[in-house]
C-alpha cells in the first residue's frame, strides 16, 4: 500500500476527524482513509451522472429539445391575460 502524508491540515479538519475516529471506535488513519473513500465514491458518482446526461442528449429524439421552436396558435387566453382587471373591477 501506498503512503500519504499530509502537511498543514486545519485544526478545525482535524479535530473533525479526530472525533469521528472515537466515535467510530477507529484509527485517526483509518478514518481519514474511510473519508477519502466516501469523498472519491461521491464524486465518482456525480461524473458517472454527468457523463450519462451528456451522452444521452439526441436533440434528434429528444422531444423537449426544440419545445417552443414551432408555438402552436391558439385563441384560449392565459387566466393571467384579464386577471388585474377581474380583481380590481370591484373596486
Amino acid at each position: 500500500m501506498a503512503t500519504l502524508n499530509l502537511d498543514h491540515i486545519p485544526d478545525d479538519i482535524m479535530r473533525q476527524i479526530q472525533q469521528l475516529a472515537e466515535q467510530n471506535h477507529q484509527s485517526v488513519d483509518a478514518q481519514a482513509i474511510f473519508l477519502l473513500k466516501q469523498a472519491l465514491q461521491a464524486q465518482n458518482i456525480i461524473l458517472n451522472s454527468q457523463q450519462e446526461q451528456s451522452q444521452n442528449i439526441d436533440s434528434e429524439e429528444d422531444t423537449i429539445w426544440d419545445l417552443g421552436n414551432n408555438p402552436v396558435e391558439d385563441t384560449i387566453t392565459d387566466a393571467s391575460v384579464n386577471l388585474d382587471s377581474y380583481l380590481y373591477r370591484s373596486l
